[in-house]
């Protein structure tokens, strides 16, 4: 059998609406913490990945300046070197 449900009086429902929205005013409270956290600790990633963007980004324009130093002063080192062949070539007597 089913039971009868109980009809409440305006002083019960009053109780309990403020007792129902004391407990959910409670929940959303200790939701609270944990969502605040997680927004912080969001904050702090993207932070972190800007300024590992940047690091990347500052690293990457001191290799490109190195390479092309490098690349200038081994075509200096080459030109460098083939004037000195061409020197110590006309030093050395040709074989006769």
């Amino acid at each position: 059998m089913a039971r009868a449900k109980k009809t409440l009086t305006p002083a019960e429902r009053k109780e309990q609406t403020a007792s129902l929205k004391a407990a959910l005013k409670t929940i959303n409270e200790t939701l609270k913490g944990p969502v605040d956290e997680l927004k912080a600790a969001q904050k702090a990633l993207a932070d972190a990945k800007k300024a590992a963007d940047k690091a990347v980004a500052t690293a990457t324009k001191a290799v490109d300046a190195a390479q092309k130093k490098a690349e200038k002063a081994t075509a200096a080192h080459a030109k460098g070197k083939a004037k000195i062949d061409e020197q110590l070539a006309a030093l050395v007597p040709a074989e006769a």
